[in-house]
């Protein structure tokens, strides 16, 4: 079992979007931000469900500088859109590296992209996060 001191958030309605808080992304929903607070909309407008490059572009619309990606396994290109937005709006990007991942295609295109500005394992990445909210 994972812990963490931060606040954990499963919810369906809209929230006041808190510091170190993680919310959970219900199932069939996007997160969307807006005036500080985190909304979960049914709205899907890609062929991937949930959409990463949705969120993505919302949340860096919504938080600039301040948001922090990872990018893990997964398949297709279904992110690098959001990333772009991530890195355009001063946020960061972080990716798994390719040998660690068991589907490489999503944390490739950040990194042939350029985009991550660090490359590690889930554990390397985790010290990451660990390092960046201490």
């Amino acid at each position: 079992m994972k812990s963490t001191s931060m606040h954990v958030v499963a919810s369906t309605r809209s929230e006041k979007i808190k510091p170190n808080t993680v919310y959970i992304c219900p199932p069939s929903r996007t997160p969307r931000i807006a005036d500080g607070r985190i909304y979960w909309d049914k709205k899907r407008v890609s062929k991937f469900s949930p959409c990463i490059d949705e969120s993505l572009e919302s949340l860096s619309n919504g938080l600039g500088h301040r948001l922090k990606a990872i990018v893990f396994t997964g398949m297709g290109n279904d992110c690098l859109k959001g990333c772009k937005a991530v890195s355009h709006a001063g946020g960061t990007v972080w990716a798994q590296s390719l040998e660690t991942a068991t589907m490489d295609s999503m944390p490739k295109c950040v990194i042939d992209a350029g985009i991550a500005s660090e490359i590690s394992d889930v554990s390397g990445l985790a010290k990451l996060v660990v390092a960046e909210t201490a």
